[in-house]
């Protein structure tokens, strides 16, 4: 006869299987961690092998830690006034893309400076390989004038790196467009959304000037 330890055990046991079929099936993990925070989400790899495999298999995982970029067209970075800025889905488009902002550039800049966070110093270290926007911009040019291009995406560690010995790091509202990109926290959040233009910057779709993004 089974003891309340034995039914305990077992219930604990059959958990486990069940979660484990479902983590299992790619999909299934997919929609469920999609629900964490990002910040919790770069961590899920570490949990285990299987959980390992399931994010870097995935395509929206990867999208979420801004490790591949979102699909979609080109996106385009116009300055219709002073002090603003419109991101257009193509060049002929009246619909306006959200840019969301890598949400790791704080941890990373100040784990940098003061040198206090051995797993970011890893030369193999995932935030060097994440890009600095979703969708991803190809060009940037920060207030010094310093200019990065990178047709795959600018990188988060091309955005921050002054200098090839030493790195020397700036605030990331160095870089003009920083301060209008959306902020984003659950890894589902990460998604390509467009609206159409404001009334306002439809008038001046015609008299656009400004530089592609990726």
């Amino acid at each position: 006869m089974a003891t309340p330890f034995d039914t305990k055990d077992q219930t604990a046991c059959g958990s486990a299987t069940a979660a484990s079929r479902v983590f299992g099936i790619l999909e299934l993990a997919e929609g469920i961690l999609l629900y964490l925070p990002i910040t919790d989400l770069i961590h899920v790899s570490r949990v285990s092998k299987r959980f390992q495999h399931t994010v870097a298999a995935s395509k929206p995982l990867q999208r979420a830690l801004f490790l591949k970029p979102l699909a979609g067209k080109t996106v385009i970075l116009v300055k219709p006034t002073p002090g603003r800025m419109v991101f257009l889905a193509d060049e002929t488009s009246d619909m306006s893309v959200g840019v969301l902002g890598n949400p790791f550039v704080q941890r990373v800049m100040q784990g940098l400076n003061h040198h206090d966070d051995a797993a970011l110093l890893r030369k193999d270290a995932t935030w060097r390989r994440m890009l600095l926007s979703q969708p991803p911009m190809r060009r940037i040019e920060d207030k010094y004038g310093r200019k990065f291009r990178d047709d795959q995406g600018v990188k988060l560690l091309q955005a921050l790196v002054a200098s090839e010995k030493r790195p020397q790091w700036y605030r990331p509202n160095h870089i003009e467009a920083w301060e209008f990109f959306k902020r984003v926290k659950l890894a589902g959040d990460v998604r390509r959304i467009e609206k159409p233009l404001s009334e306002d910057d439809r008038s001046l779709h015609h008299t656009f000037h400004g530089m592609q993004l990726g």
